[in-house]
């Protein structure tokens, strides 16, 4: 009998390795530095998003490959290092969940975005001929007064794609008032003038319009916290390592001196055990 609970107590006393085992498994520092690499390219990749993107609202990109790009690449990268984080912090998994919503919800507002802009591109590119017609009727039926307002209606629809936000309230009232006057008196428009005028108008509207909406994009662009949620992610991510890494170290520790303590008990047991075996043949 006290053989059975020599034997049980000993089976716990070694089955109490596992746990520290297990909490001692390596720390990877090439999985951290991968995993942090990854989280700064992210925060670069959304850096140059945002300058894409009033380079695409200013013109001065010919298409929408520089801000339809990074959008797989941003969910790629995140995408690759999520199946890591849960393994330093159960919280990890979620912060990374809220990062991917932002870069989606961000996505959907740039597919918004550039279904506005290429409308207003459109309508720029075209509002000047358009301009040109209706003033070329307009002077050929004798009515330079409609072919000077289509002038000062062209400048200030203009102005409205390139003028900051308080100069623009100032143009769009300018605008309003001109095109209300235009459109009061088109009664007395000759058929072609008048076809030319509907056109015009047409581009004026949609300027006017989709730049307001796009603006409304670009405001809601602003508030969305990607970067904040990369920096969160990162700072948890590594405060995470840190703690598993400390706690790698103490249980090392703890399982090298449980082990030393485990051999000197065997040793013990195993020296008393021959002490005892050896006093019947010394009687």
């Amino acid at each position: 009998m006290k053989t059975l609970v020599k034997s049980i107590v000993l089976m716990v006393l070694v089955a109490a390795l596992v746990p520290l085992y297990q909490q001692t498994r390596r720390v990877d520092p090439a999985q951290r530095d991968a995993i942090v690499e990854a989280l700064r390219e992210l925060k670069a990749i959304d850096a140059d998003w945002n300058v894409q993107m009033l380079r695409s609202k200013n013109g001065l990109n010919k298409h929408y490959d520089p801000i339809a790009e990074p959008q797989g690449t941003a969910l790629q990268i995140l995408d690759g290092i999520v199946p890591h984080l849960a393994a330093y912090d159960y919280t990890l998994p979620n912060r990374a969940q809220q990062l991917r919503k932002e870069l989606v919800a961000k996505i959907d507002l740039i597919d918004r975005f550039k279904a506005e802009n290429a409308i207003l591109r459109n309508s720029i590119r075209y509002v000047p001929l358009a301009a040109s017609d209706l003033k070329t009727k307009a002077r050929a039926a004798g009515m330079t007064a409609l072919a000077t307002n289509a002038d000062l209606v062209l400048i200030d629809t203009l102005k409205l794609d390139t003028a900051r936000e308080a100069d623009s309230v100032d143009s769009k009232r300018n605008l309003n008032e001109i095109v209300r006057s235009m459109v009061e008196n088109r009664s007395q428009y000759p058929q072609a003038v008048d076809e030319s005028f509907g056109s015009f108008l047409s581009h004026v509207i949609a300027i006017s319009a989709h730049r307001d909406r796009e603006q409304e994009v670009l405001e809601q662009l602003g508030k969305i916290p990607v970067r904040e949620r990369i920096d969160s992610l990162d700072s948890a991510f590594k405060a995470a390592f840190d703690l598993r890494q400390d706690t790698h170290e103490k249980y090392t520790l703890m399982l090298h001196s449980y082990a030393a303590f485990l051999l000197a008990l065997f040793a013990f047991l195993l020296g008393r055990s021959r002490r005892l075996a050896l006093r019947p043949a010394m009687a």
